[in-house]
């Protein structure tokens, strides 16, 4: 039984993880970090197992370990035949902090697009998911469809499409869900679309978009092209 690539718990919870060998003769299993060294086990902090248990005990803020709770591991199989070593799993323990959303207004022409941000803490970005937005008591989620003026894209920013003047009526929260613990927050603040009517021509420009955008195999990738200009531009 080989462990998964990643372990990423809370700190209040602690975890633990496998790692089972067979062989004959039967093959003794230990765990080494990513430098190499063998763990052993720390009273109150981690504790190794004979049946191939890696356990991380729950801690409290002060009881972060960087060299415990925030790196690489693997596990060893040997015996008088051989070693095998196992995929490298990242540990990664996560300390209890408030984080909440922020959203930001959007200033754009008519005939453009408009893209709301839900913005998370960058201390929390790895462990937040932008489950959906509301307007009203409308609710959007994630669409792989794009056939909708207004709608949630896969990247979890909220596009409106061919803004009109009556867009500016409308004003927009997003929801959030830590998927370590399963907590869901509400932005407090809204986001409103101000809507200006374009005069004078202007060139196309696009404002800063993710660069990577991270999708599982199999699932399907979402990339924006916010373009803004006066007439609207083709894209």
């Amino acid at each position: 039984e080989e462990p998964p690539k990643r372990l990423w718990f809370m700190s209040s919870a602690g975890a633990w993880v496998t790692c089972r060998a067979a062989g004959t003769p039967t093959p003794v299993v230990t765990w080494v970090t990513n430098d190499g060294a063998q763990v052993t086990s720390i009273p109150g902090v981690r504790e190794i197992f004979s049946n191939g248990t890696l356990k991380f005990n729950p801690f409290t803020t002060g009881g972060f370990r960087t060299t415990v709770h925030s790196t690489n591991y693997y596990c060893q199989a040997s015996s008088s035949v051989g070693t095998i070593i196992s995929r490298t799993v990242n540990v990664r323990a996560v300390v209890e902090q408030y984080w909440e959303v922020r959203l930001y207004n959007q200033h754009v022409q008519v005939g453009n697009v408009a893209m709301l941000m839900c913005s998370v803490p960058s201390y929390m970005k790895d462990f937040i998911t932008i489950t959906s937005w509301t307007q009203g008591h409308i609710n959007y989620y994630p669409s792989q469809q794009g056939d909708s003026r207004i709608q949630m894209v896969s990247t979890g920013q909220l596009v409106v499409k061919d803004v009109r003047p009556s867009d500016a009526q409308l004003s927009f929260r997003c929801r959030a869900s830590h998927t370590l613990t399963g907590q869901t927050r509400e932005s407090r603040d809204q986001a409103r679309i101000y809507v200006t009517e374009g005069r004078v021509s202007v060139g196309p420009s696009i404002p800063e978009t993710a660069e990577v955008v991270r999708v599982q195999r199999g699932g399907v990738a979402t990339l924006l092209c916010p373009a803004h200009a006066h007439p609207a531009p083709t894209i």
